[in-house]
């Protein structure tokens, strides 16, 4: 009998079960560094213990011109904790509930007194490794783009295409911006509204009402309450990024982005088709496959070389686990030999 409501509660009761039983057992711990008025929420899952990744982050946080408040939905050691303190304003250790906007939410209600006097909030989590060197600071992008929140990547459906297969699926795509990297500007910080949807977002354990809530949920209500919105990466620019590719530079992508039986397609596609119109359905193929899930996820090599991306994603299955190892190798990035290290301990290699 406990064991069933032990399990059922967190379900049905999933809000008051953060905020009754969960948040009182966060621990807190002070930073080194002081608090300025942008402050950079980091949400981190250390499975596999802090990182040289993390501390990566944190450090380019802090150079520019951040004070981290950095949160982990696990466990930290004494050395860990030791470790990080140079690196951040403050530390949060909350229990691994409501995914990143469970660890958002929490964080935000931390900083009910500083939001009127803050110029930036930028929310991050430990999903990609970034910053990449050599590629656009996001940050700097965010705050110079004259937008009210500008996020890294954006998913916006595509306007109709030519073909009855593809229309259907991008009619039923929603728009909205990943979590995954988003900055908020003084106007919205600053709101009384912007709390006030924190206070009221209802924290689930369930992925998709997590996603709809929070992810979709915090799209919707900027855009709603009339707030400007922009992102580095952008769906809707994907069709002419495409047409401008040579038929090489184009299999090349198409090599990093399809599995087994797409690439069926592709190919009984050049078997019917003439050249010009088996490019287009394949472009559109592309177009619906990232209107999915967003560019850096789907075609992570074009975001990088093409768009000045800084994430990399670090999720991977199947066939996309060599693919994004190779990458990995390809960048050349300082931290290259860290992120191999840690992509071989998620992936057991």
């Amino acid at each position: 009998m406990f064991g069933f409501v032990t399990r059922w509660v967190p379900l049905a009761f999933s809000s008051f079960y953060n905020d009754r039983i969960l948040r009182p057992k966060r621990f807190h711990f002070a930073g080194s560094q002081t608090v300025t008025d942008k402050i950079a929420i980091f949400l981190i899952f250390p499975k596999y213990g802090v990182l040289e990744n993390h501390l990566h982050s944190l450090r380019y946080l802090v150079a520019n011109g951040y004070s981290p408040l950095l949160v982990s939905n696990l466990p930290l050691n004494t050395d860990d904790i030791a470790r990080l303190k140079p690196l951040t304003w403050r530390i949060m250790q909350r229990q691994n509930f409501g995914y990143d906007f469970g660890g958002y939410l929490d964080a935000v209600l931390d900083l009910a007194p500083y939001l009127r006097q803050l110029k930036r909030l930028v929310f991050l989590n430990d999903s990609c490794w970034f910053p990449l060197a050599g590629k656009a600071n996001w940050l700097k992008m965010a705050e110079d783009s004259g937008m009210d929140a500008y996020w890294a990547d954006e998913h916006r459906g595509l306007p109709p295409s030519t073909t009855t297969y593809l229309t259907f699926f991008a009619k039923t795509q929603r728009s909205y911006f990943a979590s995954y990297a988003i900055s908020i500007g003084e106007k919205v910080v600053q709101s009384p509204n912007f709390f006030r949807f924190w206070r009221s977002l209802q924290i689930s354990n369930g992925k998709g009402r997590t996603i709809r809530r929070g992810e979709h949920g915090l799209s919707k209500w900027l855009k709603k309450s009339g707030f400007s919105c922009d992102a580095l990466s952008k769906n809707i620019d994907l069709r002419n990024h495409l047409l401008r590719l040579s038929a090489e530079q184009f299999a090349n992508i198409c090599r990093s982005a399809l599995s087994t039986k797409e690439k069926k397609y592709f190919r009984d596609l050049n078997d019917a088709e003439d050249i010009a119109a088996s490019r287009m359905k394949k472009n559109e193929f592309i177009e619906i496959r990232v209107n999915r899930t967003g560019i850096p996820i789907v075609l992570p090599r074009f975001a990088i070389e093409r768009q000045n991306y800084p994430f990399l994603k670090k999720s991977a299955t199947g066939r996309k686990i060599p693919i994004l190892r190779q990458i990995i190798l390809d960048l050349n990035d300082p931290m290259s030999p860290q992120m191999l290290q840690e992509f071989n301990q998620r992936y057991g290699l």
